[in-house]
């Protein structure tokens, strides 16, 4: 007999002594694993066996697994109005069939979850200062088994009109916003799925000021990195991480040159662990003469508590200065200059996108 899964040659009625061949075959997307019943019931998918007493043998079969597709690769189509194309390639599943689960997010707003067989998804992306994010995984599967869903691949857009010209630079307008809130208790991990905290874990304050973000969750993880550990090898050109597409988390020498096209000397942009310049900081901050508006959001310390809303603000770059530590921008609500510094990775902070 045969359990689920493949079929066994007919049985009957045998002469005592008589040696019989038995076979079993595995129906589509299984594979034989054995035989289990009396003896003689035992070893290959198709042996003999002696009828020296009545024999009943049960062929067993599993599914055969299925690997994971590859993470799948999202553009972003600009719109044509309010609305904004996410296509992504059919996954590879040879003999199989392709499933898909996305989620969609913006601004505290998340989807969870959705399943489609499509290989597109639009939506309306009207609101300036938004960045919408769509993230994708694939599964292969059949009608024995299905494969586990592959890691997510993302791509976001950022409303137009959110970048402001300031000299040879393009700079986001808004802090971002990107990624679903975890609380301020948890770190922030490497799991395909971009991860926000807002300040005191009110998402609020996310829609007010942005979100806040670990180092290695700024940078995504890019070759390796961790808030302990170096990536390797070392950044070299931009770092995307979480920004959206066609733009990157500022390097340390970025932040520098936006100073001096505001007026900081290149001396006084590279000074460290100090209060820099004359008037950078208020052009920077809201109401400043720059437009860039840097919002005083605060942190979210390692410690899980939240500290310095609305006086203080912090700004990642992406250039570490060691394995646990990475250069920022610091804005004061009563200090006129900026401070240039290294701050622990595992601390939330702001990030201010610029163009490639």
């Amino acid at each position: 007999m045969a359990g689920t899964g493949g079929t066994v040659s007919a049985g009957g009625s045998f002469a005592t002594g008589s040696t019989q061949t038995i076979t079993a075959t595995a129906a589509a997307y299984y594979s034989f694993t054995s035989w289990s019943g009396d003896t003689g019931c035992s070893g290959v998918a198709s042996h003999t066996i002696v009828m020296d007493a009545n024999k009943s043998c049960t062929a067993n079969f599993t599914a055969t697994a299925i690997a994971a597709p590859a993470t799948p690769t999202v553009t972003v189509t600009q719109p044509t109005g309010s609305t904004t194309a996410y296509t992504w390639g059919a996954a590879s599943c040879p003999g199989n069939t392709a499933r898909y689960q996305y989620r969609y997010t913006y601004s505290g707003y998340d989807s969870g979850l959705v399943a489609t067989a499509s290989t597109s998804v639009t939506f309306t992306t009207s609101t300036e200062g938004y960045t919408y994010t769509v993230a994708v995984q694939a599964q292969c599967y059949n009608t024995a088994t299905t494969s586990s869903w592959s890691a997510a691949g993302s791509g976001s857009y950022l409303r137009p009109g959110d970048w402001l010209t300031i000299g040879t630079q393009v700079w986001g307008k808004y802090n971002l916003n990107v990624g679903t809130q975890v609380t301020g208790s948890s770190n922030q991990t490497n799991n395909s799925v971009v991860e926000k905290y807002c300040y005191a874990n009110n998402t609020t304050n996310c829609t007010n000021y942005g979100g806040l973000y670990q180092w290695a969750e700024a940078v995504q993880y890019k070759n390796g990195a961790t808030n302990t550990t170096s990536p390797s090898p070392a950044f070299s050109g931009n770092v995307q991480g979480i920004c959206p597409a066609g733009s990157h988390i500022p390097s340390d020498n970025e932040w520098k040159i936006l100073e001096i096209q505001l007026g900081m000397t290149q001396a006084q942009a590279d000074a460290t662990a100090t209060w820099r310049g004359t008037d950078q900081g208020t052009k920077l901050k809201s109401g400043g003469t720059s437009g860039l508006a840097l919002l005083l959001a605060g942190l979210r310390y390692t410690n899980a508590s939240y500290l310095d809303l609305p006086t203080d603000g912090y700004y990642w770059s992406s250039l570490q200065s060691s394995a646990a530590n990475a250069w920022i921008r610091s804005f004061y609500s009563d200090y006129a200059t900026v401070l240039r510094d290294v701050y622990g990775k595992g601390v939330g902070f702001s990030v201010r996108c610029l163009q490639d």
